[in-house]
Formats: structure tokens, C-alpha cells, sequence
């Protein structure tokens, strides 16, 4: 997912909210979802937590370390977010761009998930 800088949150939610409904009405209930993305949203401001809260109220959690950079700016724009435990992801250190990969583990047995 992308959401533009220029792009206003209350849009974005919009959209997100439309996206969720679909996803909703296409897959069964049990099926297991990833959302990766550059949000364009630091986390690590007052605004993230409210922004966080969009997700979790859908039944996604944060997959990334809270309070990691995710950029060569110190800020953290590029999350993970998935609806299921058993996901494990990193950021990645990126020597071609601003922005570091988000790498990942799935299906990673409950007991050896380092939960932050």
C-alpha cells in the first residue's frame, strides 16, 4: 500500500475502510492477510498512535518493531501489519534508497517469535 504524503489521513482511511469491506466480502472470515506498506505516517509521533488504532480495530497488528527506523531520516513510514501471529518482520537495510526493506518470516512457530 501507498498513501501520498499530499494525501489527507481522513482519505485515506476512506479508502482503507472500502478496501477492508471488499476483502471482507471476497475472502472467508479464516483467511490470513499481510498489509505492507509506505504510509507516510511516523509512527513515532503523536500521530501514529491514532493512526495505529485503524488497524487494530480490524483485527491487525503492527508486525515491525515499534520505534525502529524505517528510513534514512529516522522515521518509521513503512509498516507491516497482519491478522494473524505467527508473522515475523524486520526491517532491512537498504544502501540503494531512503527507505529500508521490510523482510519477513511467516508461518514461524508461535515459541520463536521475538514479540516487542
Amino acid at each position: 500500500m501507498y498513501r501520498s504524503p499530499s494525501e489527507s489521513i481522513k482519505i485515506f482511511e476512506s479508502k482503507f475502510a472500502d478496501m477492508m469491506s471488499t476483502i471482507k466480502m471476497k475472502l472467508p472470515s479464516s483467511s490470513k492477510i499481510i498489509i505492507i506498506g509506505d504510509f507516510n505516517v511516523d509512527i513515532m509521533n503523536n500521530e501514529g498512535e491514532k493512526f495505529l488504532s485503524q488497524f487494530e480495530h480490524k483485527g491487525f497488528s503492527l508486525q515491525v518493531p515499534e520505534n525502529s527506523s524505517s528510513t534514512n531520516n529516522y522515521t518509521q513510514l513503512d509498516l507491516c501489519f497482519a491478522n494473524f501471529i505467527n508473522c515475523d518482520c524486520r526491517y532491512y537495510e537498504n544502501y540503494f534508497g531512503y527507505h529500508k526493506s521490510i523482510t519477513g518470516v511467516l508461518n514461524k512457530p508461535r515459541e520463536m517469535i521475538d514479540i516487542q
